[in-house]
């Protein structure tokens, strides 16, 4: 039996709702976010509109930019070297992809696939009537085909701390 992907909309495996940032949103508070709620991205919104999608890519991407291909910073007293790795003050606005192709609730979780496998993104804002009301991942995705197939897979994956 095929998998109804091409029947069932995005609206029954998104995440929503969905936190949005603006694009005057703090770098810092970015990462924080992102680490904290355990999640890959965010749609940025101006003017309750889209306008673009920020991901923890994104910000690893702004840090290594920081430090250019020079040395690496020297070692803290413990041998690390991640707590020397502090961006710089940024906004949201310099770091989020603004190319982003925004996906209606209804459109099929088949289509997303698609669209997704064909552009190399892990994420889709997901909107109806032009604001956002979700976003799916290929995360989403693949806990959606296990429990097709009958997998006890959970509708979101517990928040891991460290």
């Amino acid at each position: 039996m095929p998998m109804p992907a091409a029947s069932t909309p995005l609206s029954a495996i998104m995440t929503s709702p969905v936190r949005c940032v603006s694009p005057e949103t703090p770098l810092r508070e970015l990462a924080q976010y992102l680490v904290h709620a355990a999640i890959g991205a965010t749609p940025v919104v101006l003017h309750g509109k889209p306008i673009g999608i920020v991901s923890k890519t994104d910000v690893l991407r702004r840090c290594c930019q920081d430090f250019g291909t020079e040395a690496p910073p020297p070692p803290t007293p413990d041998g690390g070297y991640m707590a020397d790795l502090r961006p710089k003050p940024t906004k949201v606005a310099e770091i989020m992809t603004c190319d982003v192709t925004y996906l209606d609730a209804d459109t099929s979780i088949s289509r997303a696939c698609a669209l997704m496998a064909s552009e190399g993104f892990h994420h889709v804002v997901v909107t109806a009537n032009a604001a956002v009301v979700g976003i799916v991942s290929s995360l989403d995705v693949m806990r959606w085909v296990a429990r097709c197939d009958g997998h006890a897979i959970p509708t979101q994956s517990p928040r891991r701390t460290r």
